[in-house]
């Protein structure tokens, strides 16, 4: 049974406890990954009516937080809103829809902008970032934006299973305008998926990225699906010792990128490199 406050617990620490990107501990460079579990996020299916895109993470802190909030946001909409479908008694509707609209998810968003205003996190800071931008202040902005866009997502389903009451029905933008105080017009990020009469709708999308990505890997890295594994973890594979793992990220023979002073490497580059190995030994007969 969910708990009868409906309040999520990572929202409300990214803006009110340990994990506000601003407090020292989450600064750019010395960024929570002590604990190489801290790092892993399960595979979460999007089971709402309305689906999500946005920019690519710009950096490791972006990252960190871009898998945890897309995923927890599915896993948050997909376990509430198999609660309220399953729930007739108009009474009870009518608390939820006050105790997660009209409390929970809008003082979040209001929060949110009080946030960005009193440090300055305009969008544009990494859509379209400037030479000499701050990289923490970059990454913060990028934080913020996502969260907002996560909470009108959350706002959005709840509002569309239990509807609105007459009169209070909102859309993305007026969330961002008339909650989040941004000055029309504003760049929206959430789109309703189309219901086909008599046709069975596919399996929710993932979450995609705005950005167009190169190559088939850095798509897969913009997913929130994507297993990350230490080099301790890859050694455990027997592909190798540390040291030799490390060299080959290193050199380039494994595509990896470095948290705090760790280096990982995604579930999808160690597919790559185990198919290019497996294509190199059958090209030279070793």
């Amino acid at each position: 049974m969910i708990n009868s406050d409906f309040r999520f617990p990572l929202f409300d620490n990214i803006l009110y406890g340990g994990m506000h990107p601003n407090i020292a501990s989450n600064h750019i460079d010395a960024f929570l990954f002590d604990e190489e579990l801290r790092i892993e996020v399960q595979a979460v299916a999007d089971k709402g009516t309305y689906s999500l895109v946005f920019f690519k993470p710009l950096n490791d802190k972006c990252r960190f937080y871009y898998q945890r909030l897309i995923a927890e946001t599915y896993w948050y909409c997909n376990e509430l809103l198999e609660e309220i479908g399953a729930q007739s008694d108009t009474e009870v509707r009518a608390y939820w829809r006050l105790t997660l609209l009209d409390r929970h998810l809008k003082t979040l968003l209001i929060k949110t902008g009080e946030e960005m205003r009193e440090h300055n996190y305009p969008d544009y800071d990494f859509i379209a970032p400037p030479k000499d931008v701050d990289n923490e202040k970059l990454a913060n902005s990028y934080v913020f934006h996502l969260l907002k866009v996560c909470l009108a997502k959350a706002y959005l389903e709840f509002q569309n299973t239990l509807g609105a009451t007459p009169g209070k029905q909102m859309d993305e933008a007026t969330l961002y305008t008339a909650l989040v105080g941004e000055m029309p017009p504003v760049k929206c990020f959430i789109k309703k998926r189309p219901a086909i009469a008599g046709v069975q709708s596919k399996k929710p999308d993932q979450f995609t990225t705005e950005f167009k990505p190169e190559t088939k890997a850095e798509s897969s890295t913009g997913a929130v699906v994507e297993k990350i594994l230490s080099i301790k973890e890859l050694s455990g594979m027997k592909l190798g010792d540390e040291r030799t793992i490390r060299r080959w990220i290193e050199k380039g023979e494994i595509k990896g990128f470095k948290l705090g002073k760790k280096w990982f490497v995604t579930e999808t580059e160690l597919n790559l490199y185990l198919e290019k190995s497996k294509a190199k030994t059958k090209k030279t007969g070793i």
